[in-house]
């Protein structure tokens, strides 16, 4: 039997554990983090995000309700976070039910470009 895992990035926008939107041929609403794991149960279900040419049609309702419900069928506690400057993500899943657990502050780094040049130069020094 084959392993999600033998394409897991095909798997996670098709498998069970999909979230994924389109119309006319083109994604409108998906999860953001579109990686191995995704398609492997128990893993968060999180970083969802949808085209600004596409929102305001409850796309984005549809797939917190959805990945919520998925999260409670596995007998999971959902859980949503955003930044205190995405409001409209708060409002949305404030509209949804969800409450303020706790505010968390995050440092965000950017990987250079060019890290594999830098990680090479630096392979080659030592």
């Amino acid at each position: 039997m084959a392993s999600p895992l033998d394409n897991p990035t095909w798997a996670s926008l098709t498998g069970p554990h999909a979230r994924f939107a389109e119309r006319h041929g083109q994604a409108v609403r998906y999860q953001l983090d579109v990686a191995p794991f995704l398609a492997v149960p128990d893993r968060p279900d999180d970083a969802v995000c949808t085209d600004p040419a596409h929102r305001g049609q409850g796309l984005a309702t549809r797939l917190v309700r959805a990945v919520a419900a998925g999260i409670r069928a596995r007998g999971e506690i959902p859980l949503m976070h955003a930044a205190a400057s995405n409001t409209s993500a708060i409002r949305l899943y404030e509209s949804l039910g969800f409450r303020l657990r706790r505010r968390t502050r995050f440092i965000m780094l950017r990987v250079p470009a060019d890290v594999d040049a830098d990680r090479a130069s630096a392979g080659a020094r030592s």
